[in-house]
């Protein structure tokens, strides 16, 4: 996905970074415009070396001392040498020699670079850029595995069993263990951390099966080849073991080796997508990564035999070797608080999974993503509904927020070819039986082949293993829903359409393409003879308050050299109806309201090879129903990435970039994903406080700089690559007993990782305030009062949900 395989070769991209300061701790871009272009790849590499090991010791400023090079080119030559041989010392080398030659730069980086063309098939559909083995000896249980894409390794028998050991395929110690950081998950008699690979902690009030042993059923194993159009088909039936279990978590076990570029991956029950992921980049000797999520949200078709789609479209070639080998289970218990999952889940998708076997997400541009949900098929005792959305930008969209403004797309036509239009700005619509239900602003994920692979080894970026899912409630529209007649949900992908810089609207579409599905989940009274009803939703929608501004430059010779524009778009919209229930038969008001902002100032230099992006997004979504507010989601995107291409006379290109971002988010009451907090409580230390939670705090931020660099007529193979990236993630439990002077935010969870070239430095883990023994390190108790979750967010001081946001330091206190 660091493309799709759909994108167009004569689009040439560009990218950069600022000629300001980096993001971050250094001042690479800045030195960069400083650089003599006589000067020795060496006596680069050399500097890079410098950035990356200065950068993670926590420098705040990157020492600027290349001018003492500037004597002799020798003595720069041997300097550059030294400080290759200090930095990469063999122990380090052994692990970030592989990852060096298998990266691949993804196709649209490689678009501003000249003589770099993507190296994707046009013939297959929405897949991802960036290559990089399966060990030359499989384990014995992985080489059962064939290379079609056929479902004869499925099973739906339940694996019983009274070990309390979880483990999946066997992994040779060489081969990269993967991971993504993410908070706890719920598991069978134990809550584990870093999805199973680290410290297990009992859980003393969870039970499994009837007979306590453990309920696994195994979903699939199988391995993606050449699988586009051919996604591994299953059966699943619930096993008598799952009684009445309330907990479902599913494994995904992923093994690869080789070189591949980075895919998106569906998981569909029949016709409705349930879980969306990417694979990671793999290397010559191996990777392989375990995710968990908990799917109890789901439970209703849990219970009822599904058709299982696994879709991963993987292509292999003479340079493209890697294959993707998974393991998919699903293990149900009962856990000590219970997810409050829907009674009915309906799919809003093109509906070709029970039919015919194929993917039922839409892939979309300027058409609307369409679904007619039959009559009869919603429930007339309804009493909440929620629509949650799933969509992905691909091929000319992966990269949205760095897009230009439409009428810039051919600012560097002459030297680079067209730019990527429709703005920095997308919306996904709900539209309701043609009526605006509400939206959703997409996360810009970025996955482990974007911006440059060497940031994403082996810890990925945020949501790289989950994509979330967009929510929005359609309780109001109960009262339409639920009078027994057929309905229609379009969901819409839509930009900005420019006047020259001056203006804009909102769009009729945007480039090719964005992959889009959605679910509707409803909740039904306890009766199954009441009748739900009330007034068709009164619909506040106005049109987006939208600015745009955008100015060209030229250099000495005429030619267009710097391009600057920025977007700012603001909309609020509420839905509001009276609805009876059952509970309510003189009926109560529920309310949808939405208030979101998003702010992008954008730059291009230098012909386009220099670019920097800044980017945010913030946004209040909440439910009323009378005066209770039983679900309020508060969050805020800030991402910054610089970026420089450049080719050097020998041919040799260089790529590097500075990254920083965050995500905060702040959610209370309950609406369809899990709010995390059922592993706290089966925990001793935190049982009781979980109980007076009203809600959760989420944190995460990443920062880093990598850099590629690629040798004349490499096409796109990498000849090395360096990278350093900072990952910090807490979690907070919110009080819901409103006592004044206390904490807003308890602690509940926090981890903090560094990894330079491939290796982990520092691993940070607590749990309920005390250090655990995570992945890779044995950590000590620290202070829980104060984190710091990004030194590289640049912002003013922001009161959010219990979060003091100053100069760029997340930090949570007493208040």
């Amino acid at each position: 996905m660091g493309s799709s395989l759909d994108s167009h070769e004569d689009e040439p991209r560009s990218l950069g970074v600022d000629h300001g300061r980096s993001v971050g701790d250094g001042s690479l871009a800045e030195d960069t415009e400083r650089w003599d272009e006589k000067w020795s790849l060496a006596q680069k590499i050399e500097r890079w070396g410098k950035e990356l090991f200065e950068n993670n010791e926590g420098a705040d400023e990157l020492t600027d001392n290349m001018a003492l090079l500037k004597g002799t080119a020798i003595m720069g030559i041997c300097l550059a040498l030294l400080g290759w041989v200090l930095y990469f010392s063999p122990h380090q080398i052994q692990g970030n020699a592989e990852s060096v030659e298998e990266a691949i730069l993804d196709p649209h980086h490689a678009r501003q670079i000249p003589g770099i063309k993507p190296r994707q098939d046009h013939s297959s559909p929405f897949s991802s850029a960036s290559p990089s083995p399966i060990p030359e000896e499989l384990p014995a249980s992985m080489s059962m595995f064939t290379s079609t894409s056929t479902s004869t390794i499925s099973t739906s028998t339940p694996i019983l069993t009274k070990t309390s050991t979880f483990t999946g395929i066997p992994t040779p110690a060489s081969v990269l263990q993967v991971f993504q950081l993410d908070p706890p998950i719920m598991g069978a008699r134990r809550v584990l951390l870093d999805d199973g690979l680290g410290y297990m902690t009992a859980d003393v009030g969870s039970t499994t099966g009837s007979n306590g042993a453990l309920c696994q059923v195994t979903l699939m194993q199988f391995e993606f080849r050449d699988s586009f159009g051919k996604p591994f088909v299953g059966n699943f039936t619930p096993p008598a073991c799952m009684s009445d279990s309330n907990t479902v978590m599913m494994n995904l076990t992923v093994h690869s080796k080789g070189t591949q570029f980075d895919r998106l991956a569906i998981m569909y029950l029949g016709d409705t997508e349930v879980f969306r992921t990417s694979t990671a980049e793999p290397r010559q000797a191996g990777i392989s990564w375990t995710y968990m999520k908990d799917m109890s949200h789901l439970m209703a078709m849990w219970k009822t035999p599904q058709k299982v789609l696994f879709d991963l479209p993987n292509q292999t070639t003479a340079n493209l070797t890697g294959t993707y080998v998974t393991t998919l289970t699903a293990t149900f218990f009962n856990a000590q608080q219970a997810v409050n999952a829907a009674n009915v889940i309906l799919p809003l998708s093109a509906a070709k999974g029970v039919n015919a076997s194929q993917p039922s997400a839409f892939t979309v541009s300027s058409a609307n993503a369409s679904a007619v949900v039959p009559a009869g098929s919603i429930p007339r005792n309804a009493i909440r509904a929620i629509v949650t959305i799933a969509a992905t930008g691909q091929g000319d969209e992966e990269f949205w927020w760095q897009n230009t403004l439409s009428s810039a797309v051919a600012t560097y036509n002459s030297s680079a070819g067209l730019l990527f239009g429709n703005s920095t700005f997308r919306e996904v619509q709900l539209m309701i039986d043609g009526q605006m239900a509400g939206v959703v602003w997409p996360y810009p994920v970025i996955f482990t082949g974007g911006i440059v692979p060497a940031f994403w080894s082996p810890m990925v970026g945020t949501q790289a293993f989950d994509l979330a899912e967009g929510e929005v409630d359609v309780s109001p529209w109960l009262g339409v829903l639920c009078d027994g007649k057929a309905h229609t949900f379009d969901m819409r992908v839509v930009g900005l359409s420019d006047d020259a810089g001056k203006t804009a609207v909102l769009s009729q579409g945007v480039g090719s393409n964005w992959v889009v599905s959605g679910k509707l989940f409803i909740w039904t009274d306890s009766s199954n003879s009441s009748a739900t009803s009330g007034s068709a939703p009164k619909i506040e929608a106005p049109p987006p308050a939208i600015s745009v501004s955008q100015s060209v430059t030229q250099d000495a010779t005429g030619r267009n050299d710097t391009l600057i524009y920025s977007t700012s778009v603001h909309r609020t919209l509420t839905i509001t109806s009276n609805i009876r229930t059952a509970q309510y038969p003189n009926g109560r008001n529920m309310v949808w309201t939405q208030t979101l902002g998003q702010i992008t100032n954008n730059s291009l230099t230098q012909q386009g090879q220099v670019q920097h992006n800044a980017h945010t997004t913030t946004g209040m979504d909440s439910f009323l129903r009378g005066v209770e507010a039983p679900y309020t989601n508060t969050y805020q995107y800030p991402l910054t990435v610089n970026s420089t291409g450049s080719t050097l006379p020998n041919g040799t290109t260089t790529f590097s970039a500075q990254l920083s971002r965050s995500r905060i988010v702040e959610i209370d009451g309950q609406g369809v994903a899990p709010s995390g907090l059922q592993p706290f409580a089966s925990l001793p230390e935190s049982a009781t406080l979980v109980k007076t939670l009203k809600g959760t705090t989420m944190a995460e931020s990443q920062r880093g700089n990598a850099t590629l660099v690629l040798n004349r007529g490499s096409a796109g193979i990498a000849a090395m690559a360096f990278g350093a990236l900072r990952s910090e993630m807490r979690m907070g439990g919110r009080s819901g007993q409103g006592v004044i002077g206390m904490q807003p935010d308890e602690e509940l969870w926090f981890r903090k990782v560094s990894v330079v070239n491939g290796t982990v430095r520092e691993d940070v883990e607590r749990l309920n305030k005390k250090g655990v023994m995570a992945g890779l390190n044995v950590v000590i108790d620290g202070p829980a009062t104060a984190v710091d979750v990004d030194q590289g967010i640049a912002g003013v001081m922001v009161l959010l949900f219990g979060v003091k946001w100053v100069s760029g330091d997340v930090t949570f206190s007493k208040m």
